[in-house]
């Protein structure tokens, strides 16, 4: 099996229905690819032993038929989103079986196709299966000129990922030691440039552990040097060893670890939502009960954080500016924080499933292909 995530959150939410089909097949060996080198580091950190994890290579017809001969898979996944013209080409052409997973079509992938709409009916024909998260996914696809009776509304599976053990890693010690402290903590998960300081400038003066995720960890000293300047005693997660200042900010240096430390968080704001990322995994916060805050642009979770908003599970702000005022009425009022925490994890573990579900549809493809 052959396994495409174009990055993190696209490869540890393929995790879930990995196990699942390994539940069916005990024998089955993925081979990863990706163009995101973290996402290779992380999917070694998930428990889940690949047979091989590679980069993508260039989406050309012969370095493709190289990768399927190396490979030789019975069936691939794409998780989420990301299409490859030659790739899916050169699979349907070989007759391999290959089938969207967790799909999310957004907005702007939707409008890009349908510009080219002859290319688009193409290429998403080649896929043999759609399973995608909500029907709002289906009928963009369907948009595209891809078949309603192969797409299939599953759920997302990032719903079972946060739920799945984390396997113990050498930097649970200084998680441990960073959640022994007395003091309040804020966690800042993958922090964009110019967010930094909103954290740090708007919480001036609150007796806390501000926790920052860059998510560019290359960002590291950059941030440590920031704190600094607006007189935040900083360090990294790292040098925890060697001292925690409290209060202060500790910023991770280290892949992986940021779904550890929701779990240390009092309060935690996701970024990327207040740009044109579309946002970040808040999911990941919510299985520790955790109140999370997020800006307005969160179209990669919109239906999730409509779900989350319709249930008071969890916080959305109008502009940067509203950040700081929002985390500290969390802060100051811990009754309200836990209860907004408890019914986004009482979402999260409702809405389980949709991996056991799909990977009994991809047992059922490929049995018949076969």
């Amino acid at each position: 099996m052959w396994l495409h995530g174009v990055s993190v959150g696209e490869v540890v939410s393929a995790v879930p229905i990995l196990e699942e089909l390994r539940r069916l097949w005990p024998g089955m060996r993925v081979h990863l690819t990706s163009t995101i080198e973290d996402a290779l580091v992380v999917a070694g950190r998930t428990g889940f032993a690949f047979e091989s994890m590679r980069f993508l290579p260039l989406d050309l017809p012969w370095t493709m038929d190289r990768v399927v001969d190396r490979i030789g898979p019975d069936v691939v996944l794409i998780s989420e989103t990301d299409f490859w013209p030659n790739m899916l080409h050169v699979l349907a052409r070989r007759r391999v079986p290959t089938v969207l997973v967790n799909g999310r079509i957004s907005y702007k992938i939707a409008g890009l196709y349908r510009s080219v709409r002859p290319f688009s009916v193409r290429m998403f024909g080649a896929l043999a299966r759609a399973f995608v998260q909500t029907g709002l996914d289906a009928s963009r696809l369907a948009s595209l000129g891809y078949p309603g009776d192969r797409a299939v509304v599953m759920g997302n599976t990032k719903y079972e990922a946060a739920l799945r053990p984390l396997a113990q890693a050498p930097c649970d010690r200084l998680v441990e030691r960073l959640a022994a402290s007395p003091l309040s903590k804020v966690v800042g998960g993958s922090t964009h440039p110019g967010e930094e300081e909103l954290l740090l400038d708007g919480l001036q003066g609150r007796s806390l552990l501000l926790v920052l995720a860059p998510r560019d960890v290359r960002r590291t000293d950059q941030l440590v040097k920031l704190a600094g300047e607006r007189r935040w005693p900083a360090t990294t997660f790292s040098r925890l060893e060697q001292g925690l200042p409290e209060p202060g900010v500790v910023v991770v240096d280290e892949l992986g670890v940021l779904p550890r430390l929701y779990g240390a968080a009092t309060a935690a704001f996701v970024w990327g939502t207040f740009d044109g990322s579309g946002g970040h995994n808040f999911l990941e916060a919510a299985r520790f009960g955790v109140p999370v805050v997020v800006g307005p642009a969160t179209r990669n979770f919109h239906g999730d954080v409509a779900a989350f908003l319709s249930e008071r599970a969890i916080v959305q702000v109008a502009g940067p500016g509203d950040v700081s005022s929002a985390l500290a009425r969390l802060l100051d009022d811990p009754a309200d924080a836990r209860a907004v925490g408890e019914r986004g994890r009482t979402i999260l573990t409702r809405n389980q499933g949709a991996a056991r579900r799909t990977a009994q549809e991809i047992a059922t493809l490929v049995g018949a292909s076969r």
